[in-house]
């Protein structure tokens, strides 16, 4: 018995973003319809979210603070997912970016739609934490840790990943 899981995810984010000096605010829509290539068994999810950020005036516009909000429909049951985000400019060269996200479900997209997060246990809630430091405008250095709780549902367990990124980046 092959219990493998072929899936195709299509995906639409459409947000409306209002910057007024030091604050943001931006309304968006997630769409995603996936097919089960085994079953031909379509999904559709619709992610109703809301983003705020702020720039904080006495720290000379060093630390941002921003807050998530979704609602997505998982399972005909509407879940909850929200996220809080630090932004620290350490110096003109360096930063530091953290994030807690609680979820308690699965098939969602985070950070405007640029990850999907499609599994068969439910991220109950991640932590990550974000160092840069930029040589030069377009050559920069990044290293992640990323921690991740997780709940097998079917099997009734928690587990968790610990994760390490480092890289390179530069900017053509």
């Amino acid at each position: 018995n092959n219990l493998a899981n072929n899936e195709s995810i299509n995906l639409l984010h459409f947000a409306l973003k209002k910057q007024w000096y030091r604050f943001f605010i931006m309304p968006n829509l997630t769409y995603s319809s996936s097919v089960e290539n085994i079953e031909d068994e379509t999904k559709e999810n619709v992610q109703y979210g809301l983003d705020l950020g702020y720039n904080i005036k006495g720290l000379k516009d060093k630390l941002w603070l921003g807050f998530g909000a979704n609602i997505t429909n998982d399972n005909n049951e509407n879940k909850f997912i929200w996220n809080a985000k630090a932004y620290y400019q350490i110096s003109s060269k360096a930063y530091i970016y953290i994030k807690y996200l609680n979820a308690n479900t699965s098939n969602f997209s985070e950070d405007n739609a640029q990850y999907y997060y499609n599994s068969v246990s439910n991220l109950v809630d991640k932590i990550s934490a974000t160092f840069n430091y930029n040589f030069t405008p377009k050559f920069s250095w990044f290293i992640n840790y990323q921690y991740e709780n997780n709940e097998d549902l079917e099997n009734d367990f928690l587990f968790t990943y610990n994760t390490f990124i480092t890289g390179l980046k530069y900017d053509f």
